[in-house]
This record gives structure tokens, C-alpha cells and sequence, in this order.
């Protein structure tokens, strides 16, 4: 398949995996109370906060497009989803399920950290090169997805954009944006009852820790 079809499909992909954040965050069944612990190790040493999007420096970051799920810090994965109860990670050129209801081959390298809780933590990055002509059209058609509003994510690549969407009685909050030549999104999603604050900003936290490691990796 040449690049530009690779980039096609993969941005079909991301689309049909946008709408499909939330939604994959009911198919578990009814959740427990969120296992995810307020503090990690490091946070209880320091007594430092989440950390907003607005400490990355995306100058300073390059994203590889490759497989970076193991470079992620198991405290941020914790943080953001409590104990693990089952990864979905995949890499490029690998049958996946992309969404609850589409199976495909991923043009893309994805992290997928399901807790106990009912919380699922995303990150993944295209394989192919994006331009920023084709990343603006990807904010675009985020941000018009329905049940969706905007977020700050001036941080997170150039361009970008933050969002927090409902449906289907539940809530994801996430970032994706494109360094130098690399999209990578990531997201946090619950089902049921939601404090909506504290889960965007366990989102950013996450977002922050998963694109770290991408550019680490």
C-alpha cells in the first residue's frame, strides 16, 4: 500500500476511533468504583500534582513513530487507570481491534491499558508521515465530533487539539497533535457517573507521561 493510502486509512481509522473512544469505555459491563489512585509513588515522595499538558515543551520533543508501549512509566499507568486488568497494545501492519466495532490492520502504533476500575487508558501514534496541511484537517474533523467540546492543548504539538466528550453514559478525555511530523493522540475514558475536572486532568497527566515515552523510546 503506497504512503498516501497508508495515511488515508489511517486517518479513517482515527476518525472512526474518535467517535469510538467513549463507547468502548461501556462495553465492559457496569464498572466498580475508579481504582485509580489519587497519588503515585513518585507524586507521594514529591507532593507534586498532576501534570498539566502545559508543562510539555513540544520544541523539545520527537516523536517516534514506532512501538513505545514498554517505554510507558507503570506509575503513569497506574495514575491513570489504577490496577491493570487487561493491555491491548498493537504495532503497525498487525490485525487490531481498532474500535469496539472495527477490526482492521493498524497503520499505527497503539498502547491499551484497560483497569479493573472500568478506566481505559489510549495512546497510539500514525505510522505514516503526517503534513500539517493533513493534521489540520485531523483537528477539524476532532473537534466536529458530536457530544464533543474543546480543551486547551497548546502544548501538545502545533496543531492540536484537547477534548472531552460524552455518550452513551460515559465520558473521554484526551489530547492529539502532531510533532514535527508525527501524530500521536492519546486518551482516558470511564463509564458511568464521572467527575468530569478530575478525570481531564488525570487525562493530562497520562497524555503527558505516554508522549514522553514515545519521544524516549
Amino acid at each position: 500500500m503506497s504512503a498516501p493510502a497508508r495515511v488515508r486509512r489511517s486517518a479513517a481509522a482515527a476518525a472512526l476511533t474518535a467517535l469510538a473512544l467513549v463507547g468502548s469505555a461501556c462495553s465492559s459491563g457496569t464498572a466498580e468504583p475508579d481504582a485509580a489512585p489519587s497519588t503515585t509513588p513518585e507524586t507521594a515522595a514529591t507532593g507534586a500534582g498532576p501534570t498539566p499538558i502545559s508543562a510539555l515543551d513540544p520544541g523539545g520533543l520527537t516523536v517516534a513513530r514506532a512501538d513505545f508501549c514498554a517505554s510507558v512509566s507503570p506509575d503513569a499507568v497506574a495514575a491513570a487507570v489504577g490496577e491493570v486488568r487487561r493491555t491491548d497494545h498493537y504495532v503497525n501492519g498487525e490485525p487490531a481491534r481498532l474500535t469496539p466495532d472495527l477490526r482492521d490492520v493498524a497503520h499505527e502504533f497503539g498502547c491499551v491499558f484497560r483497569g479493573r476500575g472500568g478506566t481505559v487508558a489510549r495512546a497510539w501514534v500514525f505510522a505514516p508521515r503526517i503534513t500539517r496541511a493533513r493534521a489540520r484537517a485531523l483537528v477539524g474533523q476532532a473537534r466536529s465530533g458530536k457530544g464533543c467540546e474543546a480543551r486547551p492543548a497548546d502544548t501538545f504539538g502545533s496543531p492540536a487539539t484537547g477534548l472531552v466528550c460524552r455518550a452513551e453514559g460515559a465520558t473521554s478525555a484526551g489530547f492529539r497533535g502532531l510533532f514535527v511530523d508525527s501524530w500521536f493522540s492519546c486518551s482516558l475514558s470511564r463509564e458511568g457517573p464521572t467527575d468530569v475536572e478530575r478525570l481531564a486532568e488525570r487525562a493530562e497527566s497520562w497524555c503527558v507521561a505516554a508522549v514522553r515515552a514515545a519521544a524516549a523510546g
